[in-house]
């Protein structure tokens, strides 16, 4: 991320493909202090920030 910061997804990326730098990724707030994110619009996955 532009500001330095650090996610992980908690599910295996399966299909989706592995954002390059530079990709457009999406972040959404979900339950219990975990994210949605999403790359290049594709389907989200569920995914916390490391650091």
């Amino acid at each position: 991320m532009a500001d330095g910061a650090q996610w992980q997804t908690n599910e295996a990326l399966g299909t989706v493909r592995m954002p390059k730098v530079g990709d457009d990724v999406e972040l959404e707030a979900a339950a219990l202090g975990s994210y949605w994110v999403r790359f290049k619009g594709g389907r989200a996955l569920k995914a916390h920030r490391v650091n």
